[in-house]
């Protein structure tokens, strides 16, 4: 795609800019200097789950992550094994993976994500020593939110 102004482009250029979507979600017309600064490459989003021994990352650690791109059906994961649990190193391994892997992409989509999923996931990399993708670097979007905010059902949860 060329990144002339809009009034050089032809038909063809303005209908691809039109369907291309930046990480606020807008197209490339509605936000051009998204697109120029990207390069024109589209988004990469996940979708993302964690699960965990505790709800307090202080106490609790992760058991397992998996991420699954959203333009593939290879799902990514790791766990503990029972020796680093042995050997008190319970999560390090694979809060470190886990941070290598969102390094990947751009969003990821999870439910009750924002509130419970990054920031567990966060601060066992920060106990670890871990690089944690920065604040505002790795868009949220959170089912549970969209939910809430959208639907008025009896109960926000996922299988609901």
């Amino acid at each position: 795609m060329a990144k002339a102004p809009l009034h050089l482009m032809d038909r063809e250029q303005i209908l691809a800019l039109h369907e291309w979507r930046c990480k606020h979600g807008h197209s490339g017309i509605a936000h051009y200097n998204c697109y120029l600064e990207s390069g024109g490459k589209e988004e990469r989003i996940a979708f993302f789950d964690i699960e965990a021994s505790d709800l307090n990352a202080e106490f609790g650690f992760l058991y397992c992550w998996c991420i699954k791109p959203n333009d593939s059906d290879t799902v990514v994961y790791d766990e503990i094994t029972p020796q680093e649990i042995l050997q008190c190193k319970y999560d390090e391994r694979i809060v470190g993976t886990l941070c290598e892997e969102l390094k990947n992409y751009d969003r990821v989509v999870g439910h009750y994500s924002s509130r419970y999923d990054i920031p567990m996931a966060r601060t066992r990399a920060i106990k670890w020593g871990h690089e944690f993708p920065k604040n505002k670097q790795l868009v949220q979007s959170d089912t549970w939110r969209m939910a809430r905010s959208l639907l008025k059902l009896r109960s926000n949860r996922q299988n609901t």
